[in-house]
């Protein structure tokens, strides 16, 4: 009785601090969407948002509709899929260090996309997600394959990831040596950023990420 007692405590602590950690962190995001509203290259007083709110076609409304909440809204869908992404992994293999850039996954990405800038180098925004998507699906079966060949075990599953990271590492290492060109929108991938993104190119893979995070949980 007093084991189940203790436990039953413990399962009271851990959830209390779970709401805890939710209720913080929703609170925070909250600020940060408000804040980002406000400050930026131009920065807008409270009656100057509330105006470009309400205005779309004023230039404080062209700032908050065309490049604020775009960015703001991008960057809260990336930031749920990533998080989610990197769930899924740690949960499946039971590694709290697994991770989409651990097991092949950005680095197939990156190799398609560099691939496809060698050969298209106007291929931007949009466009450029596509060969990406291509690349990470594909070295997700890679990886799934030559675990499964392995015995399919969460550690084959590991080690197929890294050796397949290194892989396409070399071969994105590779191709930006023979294609210098690549250099500059590459680097622009590997870091990502807000800048360009709209509403219209928000709204598809919005669809895509909301669809996948209410499948998965």
């Amino acid at each position: 009785l007093c084991g189940v007692k203790v436990m039953k405590n413990c399962l009271i602590s851990y959830l209390t601090k779970q709401r805890m950690f939710f209720l913080v962190t929703s609170v925070l995001l909250v600020v940060t969407i408000f804040l980002s509203l406000f400050l930026g290259a131009a920065k807008l007083s409270f009656n100057e948002v509330l105006e470009g709110l309400f205005n779309p076609n004023t230039i404080n409304g062209r700032i908050v509709w065309v490049v604020r909440i775009p960015r703001i809204v991008g960057t809260i869908l990336a930031g749920a899929a990533l998080s989610l992404a990197g769930y899924v992994i740690q949960t499946i293999l039971h590694n709290s260090l697994a991770g989409p850039n651990i097991i092949g996954v950005n680095s197939g990405a990156l190799f398609f996309m560099v691939f496809g800038l060698s050969f298209f180098p106007s291929m931007t925004g949009v466009y450029a997600v596509i060969p990406a998507f291509i690349g990470a699906l594909l070295a997700c079966l890679i990886i799934y394959l030559i675990s499964k060949k392995a015995g399919f075990s969460k550690v084959t599953l590991v080690l197929a990831g890294v050796a397949i990271n290194a892989l396409f590492q070399g071969a994105v290492d590779l191709l930006l040596e023979l294609n210098p060109n690549v250099l500059p929108n590459s680097q622009s991938f590997r870091v990502g950023g807000a800048n360009g993104i709209t509403l219209n190119m928000i709204l598809p893979f919005g669809i895509i990420i909301i669809i996948s995070i209410i499948i998965l949980l």
